[in-house]
């Protein structure tokens, strides 16, 4: 599925894969905004469950998680590597009925607009059941807990691939365009990155006097569909 949306040229020379890895990092942040906004009982018109449910993904999604999917990773005789996205998906592979919460907070017409159906001819409905059936299998944790051994396998299996290297280095690109956009920090160690990503999440998270965004906005956050 994702080798299809690295097929679709789109204008601006980018990919459709391009828009959806955007729109599910934008996802991930705005999952960690509103995590905070739970955890500070800001949320006041959600019910007990609903707002612990989103403190749960918030709290998986943290400054520490996604600095290290983030900076590049440095193996021994191998040199520098694309980041290192297994302690978050260790995270939120332990939260439980993840695949409920996303379901159903996702608006699942700005992760896949009607333009990319269009393009790719990929239906919306194919893009939710892919990715809820990877958040419902034991996938996630399991890739989470990978050695090094392990990862450094999975990736020699992708260079075997055509289709796989291309949509591995785009993900790589959208990566590190990502950190690109924290600073040029490719040369900071990665215990100084940690920092630099916690100085923007909570400029991110954080209202002139709170630990959220204002509970007004949480609908207008364009991937969520919060019930005020």
């Amino acid at each position: 599925l994702l080798a299809r949306f690295e097929d679709t040229v789109m204008p601006l020379d980018m990919t459709a894969l391009d828009m959806l890895l955007e729109a599910v990092l934008a996802g991930l942040f705005q999952f960690a905004a509103v995590g905070k906004a739970a955890e500070a009982g800001e949320l006041q018109d959600l019910s007990r469950d609903e707002a612990q449910d989103m403190e749960r993904v918030g709290k998986a999604i943290n400054a520490d998680t996604i600095a290290t999917a983030l900076a590049p990773r440095f193996v021994q005789n191998s040199g520098e590597k694309g980041g290192d996205w297994r302690p978050l998906a260790r995270e939120l592979g332990r939260v439980q009925r993840l695949s409920e919460i996303v379901e159903r907070v996702t608006n699942w017409d700005q992760i896949m607009p009607d333009a990319l159906e269009r393009a790719t001819g990929v239906s919306r409905q194919e893009v939710k059941d892919a990715a809820l059936g990877f958040l419902r299998s034991p996938a996630l944790q399991e890739a989470g807990s990978w050695t090094e051994d392990e990862l450094e396998a999975a990736e020699e299996f992708v260079q075997r691939d055509t289709r796989l290297q291309r949509v591995f280095a785009r993900i790589d690109k959208v990566r590190s365009g990502v950190k690109d956009s924290f600073g040029q920090f490719a040369w900071v160690p990665l215990v100084l990155l940690g920092g630099v990503v916690a100085v923007c999440w909570c400029l991110f998270c954080s209202g002139p006097v709170s630990n959220g965004p204002p509970q007004d906005g949480l609908q207008d956050l364009p991937l969520f569909k919060l019930d005020r």
